[in-house]
């Protein structure tokens, strides 16, 4: 393929990466919220994890890093973080209606801090456990959850 046809859709570099990784995995062709919200809260996760996966956080990482033009982070907030944030306002607040967290949660903040644990543990080089989706909901959950 030419780059003329490239650029005929694309306007520059960063509408281009930022349009490839958005389809990585589309908002609109993740499951649909059940009737328990914290599951799909862990799939969220999980889905999150094996599009970074497939990518390559280190990948993501240096495209945001070599962005001095604000444009590419714009498109990829716009693109890419924005509709998983509503992603997953819309499972924390089913689970506010259901009662099943407080409804004085912050939610962006309880977001930031599951999604901010993934890239924590990558940038002090350790490992996430197999299973860091579920462990992360379940420690948050705790502290979220309505007491009697």
């Amino acid at each position: 393929m030419a780059k003329t046809t490239i650029y005929r859709r694309y306007r520059n570099k960063a509408d281009l990466a930022t349009a490839a990784l958005a389809t990585m995995v589309p908002v609109d062709q993740l499951a649909r919220p059940s009737d328990d919200p914290r599951r799909d809260l862990v799939a969220h996760l999980e889905e999150f994890e094996a599009a970074l996966e497939d990518v390559g956080i280190d990948v993501v990482g240096s495209l945001l890093a070599d962005a001095g033009e604000a444009e590419f982070l714009e498109l990829h907030r716009r693109r890419i973080i924005r509709p998983r944030q509503q992603r997953s306002q819309q499972l924390l607040r089913r689970a506010q209606e259901l009662g099943l967290i407080r409804p004085d949660a912050a939610l962006d903040l309880v977001m930031e801090m599951l999604i901010g644990s993934f890239f924590a543990r990558h940038l002090a080089g350790r490992k996430r456990p197999r299973r860091w989706a579920e462990t992360a909901v379940a420690t948050l959950w705790k502290g979220l959850e309505t007491r009697p």
